[in-house]
């Protein structure tokens, strides 16, 4: 698995060839903090791009927060939604939303492929055309999306993997994260001055970046809402495709039983031939029967009559012999008596 891991495009910086230049600082550890400073998590991991030798993504692990309720899980950010706080060593993060951060998928170095990065890209509200464009040869495009880019080598990468322009965008542009903070960055004191500034740009800037965002939140809530629609749609053709196969299996069913009907069928009628063939050679024999079958009762009513005799008699003896008893007894009682 650290083979496959090591010819990917995309690596995760530590436990690969490269590292930070000197001169330029290393954000992994530092703290994670939205525009308002609420603390979002921490930098883990930078997710590094082997074929053009750039930082793509921020692995963020994602702190649990009640207030924007986060969960901990970790998540990809694109490096140039990023913004340094060198004095604090702390990562602002612009014009991303709670919203969007739930929204993210949980990140799995062994899934990260062209489909997961359109994901993240949807999710902070960049559109794509129908026919895939940031792509390059999209036959394939899903197996390769869940199955990642192993096997590929550092300067040979699947047809299925992203062309370099899909990079073009600002979302991968490292070079914000050196701009100037806005005035609306993290405050850690707030006083009037610090928090209106002191040139008329500043609430240009502030009503620019709130109709960013806000034009951002729109588009990430119409990419989940498609989401929404395709799962619905695959739920819809799953169920159509399960009742296909339970209407067939019932039909199966009903054929079998018919198959097993006639064959009852004819066995009933082959036993019915063979009753009426044997019927015949009984005739003969009928009245053989019922002359054994009238001997053997009068034997039974012998028998009976027999026994009644017998019972009676026992009867008769079992009375005398009581008879005798008592008078003995009698003759005793008298003799005593006397």
């Amino acid at each position: 698995m650290a083979s496959d891991k090591k010819t990917r495009r995309l690596q995760e910086l530590r436990g690969s060839d490269f590292e930070i230049s000197d001169g330029q600082p290393d954000i992994r550890g530092w703290e994670v903090f939205d525009t308002e400073a609420r603390k979002i998590g921490r930098v883990k991991e930078l997710i590094f791009d082997v074929r053009d030798r750039k930082v793509r993504y921020m692995a963020i692990d994602v702190a649990h927060n009640k207030e924007l309720q986060l969960e901990d899980r970790l998540v990809l950010v694109p490096i140039g939604l990023a913004v340094l706080d060198h004095p604090n060593d702390d990562v602002i993060l612009q014009n991303v939303t709670p919203f969007q951060l739930r929204a993210l998928p949980r990140y799995d170095n062994d899934l990260l492929g062209p489909q997961v990065e359109r994901d993240i890209s949807m999710v902070f509200g960049r559109e794509f055309t129908s026919t895939g464009a940031g792509l390059g040869n999209t036959q394939g495009m899903a197996a390769a999306g869940t199955a990642g880019l192993a096997g590929t080598s550092a300067g040979n990468y699947t047809d299925n993997d992203v062309d370099a322009d899909f990079y073009q965008h600002e979302f991968f542009n490292d070079q914000n994260m050196y701009r100037n903070r806005p005035a609306h960055g993290r405050i850690e004191r707030t006083d009037n001055d610090a928090f209106f500034g002191s040139e008329k740009n500043d609430n240009w800037d502030n009503d620019r970046d709130r109709s960013r965002q806000a034009e951002s939140l729109a588009a990430s809530n119409r990419r989940l809402n498609d989401l929404d629609e395709e799962r619905i749609r695959r739920e819809v053709r799953e169920k159509d495709r399960e009742a296909a196969m339970l209407a067939a299996s019932e039909k199966r069913t009903r054929d079998l039983d018919e198959e097993d009907r006639l064959r009852r069928e004819r066995e009933l009628d082959r036993q019915s031939e063979r009753l009426t063939a044997s019927d015949n050679r009984n005739t003969i024999d009928e009245e053989r029967i019922r002359e054994e079958e009238r001997i053997r009762e009068d034997e039974r009513r012998k028998i009976r009559e027999e026994e009644s005799m017998r019972a009676s008699r026992l009867e008769r003896q079992r009375n005398e012999t009581d008879e005798e008893y008592l008078r003995r007894i009698k003759k005793d009682l008298e003799d005593n008596r006397r």
